[in-house]
Parts: C-alpha cells; structure tokens; sequence
C-alpha cells in the first residue's frame, strides 16, 4: 500500500521527534510531518471537524489541549491520561495514550485508518517466494535453532525478507524476538483473518494489516508474536492453515517463509508440510533410528509416499563434520555445535551456510 501521510502536532517539540522516530522505527509504511500546534492552527483557520484536513493527512495525531473536545474522524487525539482512552467507531472518535509503545500506537493507526477510510492492504504478490519447513522426531535436537539460524543467514546476507513461522506447542518465540507491549498475538490475527474470509470469501480482502501483529529480532526476521498459553496454530484445521499460508505467500511480503514444525504431527501441521517446498528433518548425532522411522511412517501414512521425497536430513551438534554420506538412501549434511568451547569461532556458521545452499541453490 502506499505510505500512510502522518501529522503530529504538539506545542513539545522534544516529543514531535521522538514520536516520529520511534513510529517511523517500528513501521516504513510512514511519511510524517511534525508541527507546532500554534502553527498549525494558523496553517488550517478551522480544525474543528474534519475539513481539510482529511485532504491533507491521513491521520493527524493531536497531542495538545486545543482539540481536546472537538476531535473527530482522522484527527486522533493523544492523552497524557490512561483513563481518557476512547474509541469510539460510530462517531469515529478516537483517543489513545500519549505515551503508548509505537507498536501499540502503530496498531492503532492502521485500525482507525482502515475504519475511516474501508481500505486494506493493496499486495503484489512475490512469485519466487520459497517455503522451507524444520521438523524433529523428538525435542532437543536444536530444530529451532538451526530454522531461526537460516533464518538470519538468509535477512543478513542475501537480503531476502524473511518470516519464522512456529508451530511449537508452547512457543519460544519470546525467547529471540522483541516483543514489545501492546503488540497483538497470532491468535488474534488467525481470528480476524479466518472469521473475515468465512464473511467475505476472500482471505486477502480480510487481511489485516500486519504491523500490529509482527515482532522482529535483530537482524530483522519477523514472527508472529505468540498466544498465552498453547500455540493456536497448532490447532488449525487443513482449510484455515491453508488459508493463512496462502494469505502470506500472497501478500508479496516476504521472500521465504520459514516454518518451524518442532515436532507437530497435527492436522494443521501435515497440511503445513505439503505445502513446503523443502523439508528439513533435523536429528541429534546419536539420534535413535527407530523413532526417526516411526516419525517419517506417520508422515508418509497422512501424506503419501512421495512426501518424504522433499526432505533434507541434518544431523546436529556434531563435535566435527564428517564427510557427506547417504545412510539408506538419504541425503544428510551435519552442523556442529553451537557452542565455542568445542568448535573454533565460526565454524557453525559455514555449516548453516552450507544448509542454506542445499535449501535455496
């Protein structure tokens, strides 16, 4: 979509500036103007109402006394007191915290915005985006470590726009990416994405905006940020995680969509897996063969004999690599340990770079 024109008019110019760069910070999709309120006044003789400045601005963000009972339609008040929040959508009143997180008040923007003006997100879908899935016959293999560390190696050094997408039973997502208060769970994005495509047939049509749901960690991977309690996505039914992947290859937001399966053999996690374009099978170096037979067998049960012919064995935490082998068959590249006391600087990064040419050449 195209940029959202922002105004911020304050009499405190310290905090005209710290607002626009800690909105521009947690979104780009931003052009912001700040001014004086006096100024501002004398810029535009009536500002009661909406008038021109609806013309002007798509949402004006009025941090001052001068408008504190006349606000109304795209002009959003900002109140130094918790107890003055409003939102009011049947008289398009809007009045949120002054001193909110910007991803609270990034969220709020997009919410008003697409409110007064019926819009969505405008996307251009991205035809060479890659869906790559990590999964475990067991816990502590390190599956998310290694899907989070390909992850980074693709935002870092391929510049390749990437989105973690965890189908963990109790995320660990919190673990790695920032989560800021006042960012909304994944659990409340799948509600409005899938009780809006029920209403109007169309998944992207009722897409929310993303901005208000999406957390980053340092290098600019994007996550869902997580529900209290158990991972909803886990939950899903073949038609609604259909839906939802279909919606993010669709928005043209992302390169690569990296799916963290952990060990989830749910209804929504064997549809997830047939719609990957490779499938890593991440084992311990000592893993047992028996598990690991059992875990493909349910796999190739659901999913078909050909389902397995995508995956992509990794064998992790090596104490040192050796020569690529095939074992029955199969294809398998180990990593070593990720921890420097028992491999020199570096070393486990060249193996993710070397998973990564398996996974992307």
């Amino acid at each position: 979509m195209e940029n959202l024109r922002i105004a911020i008019v304050s009499r405190d110019e310290a905090y005209n500036r710290a607002l626009s760069l800690s909105l521009l910070n947690a979104c780009r999709d931003f052009d912001i103007e700040a001014f004086d309120s006096e100024k501002f006044v004398k810029l535009w003789s009536s500002y009661e109402g909406p008038g021109a400045y609806y013309d002007t601005y798509d949402i004006v963000l009025w941090a001052g006394n001068e408008i504190s009972e006349s606000y109304g339609d795209n002009i959003v008040f900002l109140t130094d007191k918790s107890s003055l929040i409003k939102k009011d959508y049947k008289q398009n009143r809007f009045c949120i915290y002054k001193y909110s997180t910007a991803h609270t008040m990034v969220s709020a923007i997009f919410d008003i915005y697409s409110h007064l003006t019926g819009r969505a997100s405008v996307f251009v879908r991205n035809t060479n985006i890659r869906l790559v899935g990590f999964a475990s016959c067991s816990g502590g293999t390190g599956c998310t470590t290694l899907a989070l560390s390909v992850g980074r190696e693709l935002a870092r050094f391929h510049g390749m726009r990437v989105l973690y997408l965890s189908l963990e039973d109790v995320e660990s997502t919190g673990n790695t990416f920032n989560i800021t208060q006042g960012t909304r769970s994944v659990g409340e994005f799948l509600y409005r994405l899938l009780t809006g495509s029920r209403e109007n047939n169309n998944t992207l049509e009722s897409m929310p905006f993303l901005e208000g749901f999406i957390v980053k960690d340092p290098y600019g991977i994007e996550a869902f940020a997580p529900s209290k309690g158990k991972n909803p996505l886990r939950e899903l039914n073949t038609d609604d995680i259909q839906k939802l992947v279909a919606s993010l290859v669709d928005c043209g937001r992302y390169d690569c969509v990296i799916i963290d399966f952990s060990t989830c053999l749910t209804e929504a996690g064997l549809a997830a897996m047939r719609l990957t374009e490779k499938m890593c099978l991440v084992a311990g170096p000592a893993e047992a063969r028996s598990r690991e037979l059992s875990y493909l067998s349910q796999i190739i049960c659901c999913n078909g004999d050909r389902s397995i012919d995508r995956f992509l064995k990794v064998r992790n935490m090596c104490k040192s690599i050796p020569d690529e082998e095939e074992e029955d068959g199969e294809e398998i590249i180990s990593t070593r340990t990720f921890v420097r006391k028992k491999t020199r600087e570096g070393e486990f990064f060249q193996d993710i770079n070397r998973l990564c040419g398996r996974l992307f050449l």
